[in-house]
């Protein structure tokens, strides 16, 4: 009976987010692939009221569906002025933002610090534009394969938000 009872669940669950999706797709003709990243935010969230805070389920599950809405407004208003392919791609880089950044700052972040570094040392280095692109491109594929020869689990380690 339990896994029967655990099979309606998760049947449930996927209902709904595929119910959504066909609003947001299917009436409003808008392809967003951001839409996972909301639906694991707004999870995340339930699940750490409901354990580190003790909240009842309706309560932390308001919780999350607000904290998912807020953020979706946060990123998606913005976004509407974008038409077609721009929009599916501002939703995308919203989806690998939020995803992806939940849990390390400092890898992206060095690898932003890294991606803006080497042209300004290319171009201090007083080497010609065209040679520099092609450089550049070398750097970041050596770099590229010498860290995840090196550091397969990435710049930060096993670092972790408790």
């Amino acid at each position: 009976m339990s896994y029967l009872l655990h099979l309606a669940i998760y049947l449930s669950i996927y209902g709904i987010v595929a119910m959504s999706l066909n609003l947001v797709i299917g009436y409003c003709g808008l392809l967003t692939l951001a839409h996972a990243s909301y639906f694991a935010i707004g999870s995340y969230v339930y699940g750490l009221i409901t354990l580190k805070l003790g909240w009842d389920f309706f309560p932390a599950m308001g919780a999350g569906m607000v904290t998912a809405a807020v953020l979706s407004l946060a990123v998606s208003l913005p976004a509407l002025r974008f038409r077609g392919d721009f929009f599916v791609m501002v939703s995308l880089m919203a989806c690998m933002v939020l995803v992806g950044g939940v849990g390390n700052f400092r890898g992206p972040l060095v690898g932003a610090f890294l991606l803006v570094l080497i042209p300004e040392l290319l171009r201090f280095a007083m080497i010609p534009d065209a040679i520099a692109a092609n450089l550049r491109l070398i750097l970041y594929g050596v770099l590229l394969v010498v860290m995840m020869h090196l550091r397969p689990q990435g710049i930060a380690g096993d670092y972790r938000v408790d």
